[in-house]
């Protein structure tokens, strides 16, 4: 995950992230019915201990997790 950046709106406003830093992210569905797409309460914890909170868009939620955990890295 070196020199990777992702920007996310938090509740602290517009963030940039260096994914290097990040340690961990929990994740909370929050489903929105048959209707709507479901939303993801996310918490990104950072090294330094900082912890960021975010809401996410299923769409959003797939670049996320295709940046914290590329491809190219990871092998199923």
């Amino acid at each position: 995950m070196k020199d990777r950046f992702f920007k996310l709106d938090t509740e602290s406003g517009t963030t940039t992230l260096n994914m290097a830093d990040v340690s961990a992210y929990s994740v909370v569905l929050a489903s929105q019915g048959i209707l709507k797409s479901n939303i993801y309460d996310v918490e990104i914890h950072m090294k330094s201990g900082t912890i960021f909170t975010t809401i996410m868009t299923e769409s959003e939620m797939v670049v996320w997790e295709d940046v914290f955990f590329p491809n190219s890295v990871v092998k199923e």
